[in-house]
């Protein structure tokens, strides 16, 4: 999961402290990236775009408006770039991960708050984009799991 909105914007301003007068939006997968990519078009039209108010603009466009999408965007918001765990690490190329950065459970406790967040999205085409997104995080949370599992009974057998 890249949700690297922030470090995007920010990027693109140091890119324009440098003269640089374009931008390659170079990716492998577009699922995961396509908000940062989303946030690289809306601020070459808005320059004085922040992270924050992209999320909020995402989520009521992707969840429909109101109080549950601005939670959902509160919630992006605070979990993008490196705030984000990484419990894998995708290295050479499709299938191959290394472990990441196993942490404790608590670190997934926001995807708790996203699948009670779910109950507000109104909507098919609304609740199939939520599970996209509350399924990636629900797979990380697994990962990290099983590696935190794993770990432990490497331990136990010494």
């Amino acid at each position: 999961m890249q949700l690297w909105v922030n470090r995007t914007l920010e990027h693109m301003i140091a890119a324009k402290d440098y003269n640089c007068t374009g931008l390659y939006a170079i990716h492998w997968r577009t699922g995961v990236t396509s908000p940062a990519i989303s946030a690289m078009a809306e601020h070459s039209w808005n320059s004085s775009l922040v992270s924050h108010d992209y999320w909020v603009d995402w989520a009521a466009a992707l969840f429909g408006p109101g109080d549950n999408s601005i939670a959902i965007a509160d919630l992006f918001s605070s979990i993008e770039s490196f705030n984000l765990p990484q419990p894998a690490n995708w290295i050479t190329g499709p299938g191959t991960l290394a472990p990441g950065n196993c942490g404790p459970a608590s670190a997934y406790d926001f995807v708790d708050t996203l699948v009670r967040l779910r109950a507000g999205v109104v909507g098919v085409p609304e609740l199939a984009e939520f599970d996209y997104w509350m399924n990636q995080f629900l797979y990380m949370q697994a990962i990290n799991s099983f590696q935190v599992c794993a770990i432990l009974l490497r331990i136990r057998h010494y």
